[in-house]
């Protein structure tokens, strides 16, 4: 394939070439390419990037999404695990000096990006993430950058729909869960547009959906995830329980469950699930939960350890050929 110029390129052309030379698209990894115009534009006039911008792309797949953000003037990182992939995007942003491609995995481990990922952001302090996510990855991936010492101040993503909707759940429904709780305390958010398989190639099997969250100020310090954390995830392990009776277990003791919720106006009966993301940060900061946690991270540091509910799990690569 030769390197393009800056005019835009054929990207029927490029997909063709790409998967004439024996390239498959993989299922494991979530490649599902997003190569609607109208899409696109949706997602770039959604970021409101201004020339110069740090953006953070991962999965660039064919390098549509990534061709229009160097085209802008970003200052542009895009991670691509796959290294067919990975060699189209350089080609692709050759004739763009202020975008550049990191090779590596997005994911560091279950609950860790990856070193390659933060090293490529380390510097940024005002930056954005845009891109079409691989569903393998878009959950633990959102929810990870969210904590960040310097979090991206935009997110804006095409995830599959299910994801978007538990990303943006209000209380009280099946679709809010752990993952609605961490990203809500750090971000707001809103469905851009809902997108349906043709706009992908290959067509994934569900509808998408392209979310914009923007960061909020009061977003929890770095020191107040960890106690959250365990408290979200022992909440959520019994959502159908209430709160009271799920506390108890874990406290050991009714009269300490009680005043602990007492103390933050929480009727006892609620079910977990019932509860605004504000209301699981105000418990994580109690006295009463903080010296728990202390206590059990001191006895059992695995005890303490976030669980996989923050989002689908880590998919391994595939190869291509």
């Amino acid at each position: 394939m030769s390197t393009p110029s800056s005019e835009r390129p054929n990207w029927s052309l490029v997909e063709r070439e790409l998967l004439g030379g024996g390239f498959h698209p993989s299922r494991r990894l979530g490649q599902n390419f997003l190569r609607d115009p109208r899409a696109i534009e949706s997602v770039v006039a959604a970021a409101e990037l201004a020339p110069g911008a740090c953006v953070l792309e991962v999965g660039p797949g064919y390098g549509v999404l990534s061709y229009e953000l160097a085209a802008r003037g970003c200052q542009l990182v895009a991670v691509e695990i796959d290294p067919r992939l990975a060699e189209l995007s350089e080609r692709i942003l050759a004739p763009f000096p202020g975008a550049r491609v990191v090779r590596s995995d997005a994911l560091g481990g279950k609950h860790a990006l990856a070193k390659p990922l933060l090293a490529a952001v380390a510097g940024w302090r005002d930056w954005s993430l845009v891109a079409n996510l691989p569903y393998s990855v878009a959950s633990p991936l959102i929810a990870l950058v969210a904590r960040l010492p310097a979090p991206p101040r935009r997110i804006v993503a095409t995830v599959q729909l299910e994801v978007a909707e538990r990303l943006l759940a209000p209380p009280g429904g099946g679709d809010f869960g752990p993952l609605s709780v961490r990203v809500q305390l750090a971000y707001r958010g809103s469905l851009v547009r809902r997108i349906g398989p043709g706009a992908f190639s290959p067509r994934p099997e569900v509808d998408s959906g392209i979310v914009r969250l923007d960061l909020r100020d009061d977003r929890p310090a770095s020191d107040a995830w960890p106690p959250l954390d365990r408290l979200v995830d022992v909440l959520f392990q019994q959502r159908r329980k209430s709160v009271l009776g799920v506390l108890r277990a874990e406290l050991g003791d009714a009269e300490v469950a009680r005043d602990l919720l007492a103390s933050q106006g929480i009727a006892p009966e609620l079910r977990p699930e019932r509860l605004a993301p504000e209301r699981f940060l105000a418990l994580a900061q109690d006295p009463a939960w903080c010296d728990h946690f202390a206590r059990s991270a001191a006895s059992d540091p695995r005890r303490v350890s976030p669980e996989e509910s923050r989002g689908e799990a880590r998919q391994e690569p595939e190869p291509s050929e």
